[in-house]
């Protein structure tokens, strides 16, 4: 009963570890991903327009 629980403990923390590294990566992507485009749109000739499109 002690093995199994202390199997179920390593898979929670395996699981929740890999759970928390994917949305980590998710999130770093998606706020680069977001100064890269705002930087490109503020540099571009549109970046008013552009930038009032990505806030709505």
């Amino acid at each position: 009963m002690v093995v199994d629980f202390r199997k179920a403990s390593v898979a929670e923390t395996v699981s929740g570890l890999s759970f928390f590294s994917c949305l980590f990566i998710i999130i770093g992507f998606g706020v680069f991903g977001v100064f890269i485009w705002r930087s490109y749109v503020w540099g571009g000739w549109s970046g008013r327009w552009g930038c009032r499109w990505l806030l709505l």
